[in-house]
């Protein structure tokens, strides 16, 4: 990796209606970038609190904008831009989430910065980017309408992983059979619970369940109350950053198809997927593809039983959960953000 001297500006929001996996890969690059030197700038609107003194404490500066509205981002962004001496100012800024259409990313290429949007389902008719970055399997597949200048990194060999993920670890089992349970950072339809009466219905004694609750997460009531009749042992996780070690020991990990998946296939963990958003299908369909995971489609047309027969025949079937843990972890080796962040400073150079 080059040394970077120099800012590098991120729009993102996480709120509960977005959920945090936009935040999380920004975070990526944003410690690949502050590994090499630079600093990083976050700009949002909308923050969960856990979030926001997540991204402090790692060393980044965060902007909350005044007004709300593409107008007013633009306006604010550009005033802030032109009144840093040239030769601080930063070279890049990245996109991530869907609000940012054709006009907002050419506004910004017009002020002068060079803009990486990060997208995953090629929504926007027509992208105004110098770097477009989809990590997900098979997106080199998408026809994306862009400028003849824009470079596009495509697959999960650019799979933005935190640290954490990075970091070559051995944990050793503590001999329970765990089962994960991780339905995004937010949750808003309460998918949590749905699987959670599902393993109700899983006739093994031996299971001890670690439900994860992400910093959105509003049912906790719910699930609280689930657990006090649960016949299994269960274990409410909330609050916490790195889940790592818990990842690592779970024997199955039931999840939404989001970019936690790219996370336990780094560490060889066997899912069942399920997708609670439009953006996840691509996600989920390149896992089934690789067969490194089970697919049960959508999480809203699910039904305890169903999800339980899932369940039961996995926990039952061990080489069935090695392959598909080690399919998962050959679809990722933990370099994406540093690929993001060395094809960047590339482009930079390429434009001095």
């Amino acid at each position: 990796m080059n040394f970077v001297d120099g800012w590098l500006w991120i729009r993102v929001d996480a709120d509960r209606e977005i959920g945090i996996g936009h935040v999380m890969r920004c975070l990526a690059l944003a410690q690949v970038w502050r590994d090499a030197g630079g600093k990083v700038e976050f700009f949002c609107r909308d923050m969960l609190p856990m979030i926001r003194e997540w991204l402090l404490e790692e060393g980044c500066h965060l902007t909350i904008f005044k007004q709300t509205g593409a107008i007013a981002e633009i306006s604010e962004l550009t005033e802030r831009y032109c009144a840093i001496p040239h030769t601080e100012r930063p070279a890049w800024i990245v996109l991530d989430g869907y609000k940012f259409d054709t006009e907002y990313q050419s506004n910004l290429r017009n002020i002068g910065l060079l803009t990486c949007v990060i997208d995953d389902y090629a929504h926007l008719p027509e992208y105004q980017a110098d770097l477009l970055v989809n990590q997900n399997p098979a997106s080199d597949r998408l026809n994306y309408p862009i400028n003849t200048d824009c470079k596009v990194l495509s697959g999960t060999h650019y799979a933005m992983l935190r640290r954490e993920y990075r970091i070559k670890t051995e944990f050793l089992s503590d001999g329970d059979k765990q089962i994960l349970v991780l339905m995004g950072g937010s949750d808003r339809n309460n998918y949590t619970t749905l699987v959670l009466k599902a393993l109700s219905h899983v006739n093994d004694p031996d299971l001890l369940i670690k439900v994860v609750l992400g910093p959105g997460f509003q049912y906790h009531d719910l699930v609280e109350t689930f657990v006090k009749t649960a016949h299994h042992r269960v274990e409410i996780l909330s609050g916490i950053r790195n889940l790592k070690p818990y990842f690592a020991q779970s024997e199955l990990a039931i999840v939404a198809a989001g970019s936690v998946c790219w996370e336990l296939a780094s560490l060889a963990r066997p899912m069942i997927v399920m997708t609670t958003a439009e953006n996840q299908n691509i996600v989920a369909a390149g896992l089934i593809e690789n067969d490194a995971a089970i697919n049960l489609g959508e999480a809203r047309l699910m039904t305890e039983k169903m999800l339980a027969g899932v369940i039961q025949h996995a926990i039952r079937d061990n080489p069935l959960r090695e392959k598909l843990g080690e399919n998962a972890r050959k679809m990722i080796d933990g370099k994406g953000a540093e690929r993001v962040v060395q094809t960047m400073l590339e482009i930079e150079q390429a434009v001095e």
